[in-house]
C-alpha cells in the first residue's frame, strides 16, 4: 500500500503530536505560570500565598517612602516590592516572578519583574525585590497587585 504524498504527510504530523502527547505526560512539568490578586496596602505586609510547584510567594509589602528617583539604576528610591519566597516542595526550581499594579477601574498602572539567580532548593527561603524602574508615576493610586510567579527548570 502506497500513500499520497498529503496522506504520508498527515500520518507523519499524527506521529509527531502523539509522541510530544506521550513525552510531555511521561516527564514531570518542569515549568508553570500562576498568578494572584491581592489588595495594595504601602507599608503593610499583605499575605498571598500564590504556590507554583512548591514555590511560595508568601506576603508582599511595598515601600513607596521618599520621593520617585528619575535614575533607575539608583537602588532605595522610589517604589519596590518585597516578597518572602520560599520552596515548600521536594525539588529544586528557579523562578520570575512579576508584579502588576492596578487603579480603582482594574486598569494597569505599573508593572514591573525580577527574578531568582540559581535554584531555590527545599526548605529554603528568602525575600525578593522587585524595583518599579520606569512606569511608576501612579503607583500611589494603586489598588489591587497581581503577582505572577513562573517556576522555571532547574539550571
Amino acid at each position: 500500500m502506497t500513500l499520497s504524498p498529503t496522506a504520508a504527510a498527515r500520518a507523519l504530523a499524527r506521529l509527531v503530536i502523539a509522541a510530544g502527547v506521550l513525552a510531555a505526560a511521561s516527564s514531570p512539568a518542569l515549568a508553570d505560570t500562576q498568578s494572584k490578586k491581592v489588595r495594595f496596602d504601602a507599608g503593610a505586609t499583605v499575605p498571598v500565598k500564590l504556590v507554583v510547584q512548591g514555590i511560595e510567594v508568601g506576603t508582599i509589602r511595598f515601600s513607596v517612602e521618599g520621593s520617585i528617583n528619575f535614575n533607575p539604576f539608583k537602588t532605595g528610591k522610589g517604589p519596590q516590592a518585597f516578597m518572602a519566597v520560599r520552596n515548600t516542595g521536594t525539588r529544586a526550581f528557579d523562578f520570575g516572578i512579576a508584579v502588576v499594579l492596578y487603579d480603582e477601574k482594574g486598569e494597569v498602572i505599573a508593572a514591573s519583574e525580577s527574578n531568582h539567580l540559581g535554584d531555590l532548593d527545599p526548605g529554603e527561603d528568602g525575600e525578593i525585590e522587585v524595583m518599579f524602574r520606569y512606569v511608576k508615576r501612579k503607583v500611589y493610586a494603586a489598588k489591587t497587585v497581581e503577582i505572577v510567579l513562573e517556576t522555571l527548570p532547574p539550571s
